[in-house]
């Protein structure tokens, strides 16, 4: 191989690349969730929160939504990542496509 430090940057590409999908994915997750919890805060949503632990509630539930939302699009990324990382770490140069193609032969959707 080249190295260890240029077999992290391997997979890097793809990773830039779905970036914007990323955090289009998150924030509108987490404007679902907010929404949602303040729509069940109480039966006036717009009523202020009767403490700072009540406050936090929509915060709390957007940011779990909008996480869950990303991670259905970072994580088979991720796998593509890591695995051009350990080809190239054996010596074995792929591109991300192939990577990809051989990923959904093996283990699909």
């Amino acid at each position: 191989g080249r190295g260890a430090l240029s077999n992290l940057w391997a997979g890097a590409s793809p990773l830039a690349l779905v970036l914007p999908v990323q955090n289009a994915m998150l924030f509108a997750g987490y404007g679902v969730g907010e929404r949602w919890a303040k729509g069940h805060r109480s039966a006036a949503p717009d009523a202020p929160p009767a403490s700072h632990l009540q406050a936090l509630g929509p915060v709390f539930a957007g940011g779990c939504i909008g996480g869950v939302a990303q991670s259905f699009v970072v994580s088979p990324v991720e796998l593509v990542k890591v695995r051009l990382q350990l080809a190239e770490a054996a010596g074995a140069r792929s591109g991300a496509l192939a990577c990809v193609m051989q990923t959904y032969a093996t283990v699909g959707l």
